[in-house]
């Protein structure tokens, strides 16, 4: 708090409810990508490209949002990185990963929209998957964003979401389930 001086700024047409958090220390996402970062190298299988993948993106993102409120600490204005330029770099990180992990994973899966427990059913996209998958990459990061910047507590429904992707996984995963 002490080399941020005021902390983060607070819009003027948010809610009332938000101006007692004026001067909230901000970049705390540092912290968690620190975690991120340091347990995936230690514990994570290095040798598979969909890591790397992953780190990438989460980096990505990070470096967007840091430079976001980097920008808000040092100007103190609620004014930070331009929407347009942020979507335009999600975007653009999205599309490098996409890129990447249909060229990494196995032909027709990589490019195909697959439905849970349905196993046949697979939905090709082709190459109109790069922009399919980044859109829902750009679309998940800034809906976080967005929950986040509501009351400062996304991790409710990140707990929500991050628990109804381990029930969808353990059951796809299962043999019993999958057959």
């Amino acid at each position: 708090r002490i080399r941020q001086g005021r902390g983060q700024p607070i819009r003027a047409d948010g809610p009332q409810t938000h101006f007692k958090k004026a001067g909230t220390p901000t970049m705390g996402g540092l912290m968690m990508l620190t975690g991120i970062v340091g347990a995936s190298l230690l514990w994570a299988n290095l040798g598979s490209i969909y890591v790397w993948v992953v780190l990438f993106v989460t980096l990505g993102f990070g470096e967007i949002g840091f430079y976001d409120d980097y920008l808000k600490v040092t100007k103190q204005s609620h004014m930070g990185y331009s929407g347009k330029a942020r979507l335009a770099a999600e975007f653009l990180i999205a599309g490098i990963a996409t890129f990447i992990i249909m060229n990494a994973g196995e032909s027709p899966f990589s490019s195909s929209l697959t439905f849970p427990f349905i196993k046949d059913l697979l939905l090709n996209l082709g190459w109109f998957f790069i922009p399919f998958a980044a859109f829902v990459i750009v679309g998940a990061g800034n809906a976080v964003n967005l929950t986040d910047g509501l009351d400062g507590l996304a991790i409710v429904p990140v707990m929500v979401a991050a628990a109804a992707y381990g029930v969808i996984a353990y059951l796809s995963g299962n043999a019993v389930f999958a057959d």
